[in-house]
């Protein structure tokens, strides 16, 4: 397992602090069994000028409030094809996240000597960027990951994630920006579990302020995109580890994130939920949402635009669109050099 596990409970405040917003939230307490079994009659839409969106993403033709016009995901995530993330003519976005000569460092109970994760660690990712973090398990890369997404503190260096620099920005802050614009995609999924299923879909956009209408229509039609709409009414601990990947899939297709943070997202997965996943991804990355992996599944990092080895807390090679095979080959040469 990665060391990030035994990170102290105070080093985790900020996700704790999001996930006990969300849980806290007034629109979250308000929801009800029945308005999970019993989603809404067909309405009209209300009359109103839709926001502007990126030259990305497909403009909806519909007459949907300003809190609506980002409602629809802009294609089925459940068939995305396996085309290339990119064009090879598509300029590079803007710099949605950089790290700086960043280190972690654990002092453990009963140790006298610090457990170095990663040190002096320098990256940077663009929108619509997709950037795999692949080693095998031990190697730092998921605290790195935790450290990126502002869910750990770093020991030396900085982050800036969305124009904010996280050493300089207070929890509430950070929990504010991991619930407003930062998406996570975990192995063990951190599903609210007083909620179903679909409330738990729901919950990012009634934090946004999205209608109720607009908000169980998406939610609702997401979940059978994924082929999850029989889980609706299931609680968390209802739900198989699969299952429950596919309702945090679903939530995270609705939140409609800035950046997406993916800890070993297909760990616990079959072959088939993997695919779904994979799919999922690369739809959110076509329309301009980065996306970083932490994973050791070279079949899943050969996907991504760009690929980091990272073995015994330190960066190795960088690659560009590698296949498999190359990612194993830059793995074994980070990991021993010549000497193999």
């Amino acid at each position: 397992k990665d060391v990030d596990q035994t990170a102290p409970k105070s080093a985790q405040t900020p996700d704790a602090a999001a996930a006990a917003a969300a849980a806290a939230s007034p629109a979250a307490k308000n929801l009800s069994a029945t308005d999970a079994a019993n989603p809404p009659a067909a309405v009209s839409a209300p009359t109103g000028s839709a926001t502007p969106v990126p030259a990305t993403t497909p403009v909806a033709q519909t007459n949907r409030t300003p809190a609506d016009a980002s409602a629809d995901p802009p294609k089925s995530f459940a068939s995305a094809a396996p085309a290339t993330l990119r064009s090879p003519g598509r300029p590079p976005g803007p710099t949605v996240l950089s790290a700086h000569k960043i280190s972690k460092v654990f002092w453990m109970r009963g140790s006298k000597h610090p457990l170095h994760v990663f040190s002096g660690v320098s990256l940077t990712l663009r929108a619509g960027e997709m950037l795999a973090l692949v080693g095998p398990s031990g190697s730092g890369k998921s605290t790195l990951l935790r450290c990126l997404a502002g869910l750990e503190p770093v020991t030396e260096g900085h982050v800036v994630l969305l124009e904010t620099n996280l050493a300089r920005a207070s929890r509430s802050t950070i929990a504010g920006m991991l619930r407003e614009n930062v998406g996570l995609l975990l192995i063990n999924p951190p599903l609210v579990p007083s909620l179903t299923a679909l409330q738990n879909v729901e919950l990012p956009g009634q934090l946004a302020g999205r209608s109720a209408w607009s908000n169980r229509e998406l939610s609702l039609r997401t979940l059978e995109e994924l082929g999850a709409a029989d889980l609706a009414k299931k609680t968390p601990e209802q739900l198989t580890p699969p299952q429950a990947a596919r309702i945090s899939l679903a939530r995270l297709i609705t939140q409609h994130p800035k950046i997406v943070f993916a800890d070993e997202p297909t760990g616990r997965l079959s072959t088939a939920d993997s695919k779904l996943v994979l799919n999922s991804l690369r739809t959110l990355s076509q329309t301009g949402t980065s996306v970083v992996l932490a994973t050791h599944d070279l079949h899943l990092a050969s996907q991504a635009d760009r690929v980091i080895t990272v073995v015994d807390g330190a960066l190795g090679a960088t690659l560009e669109r590698p296949t498999a095979e190359e990612i194993l080959a830059a793995l074994d040469q980070t990991a021993y050099g010549d000497d193999q």
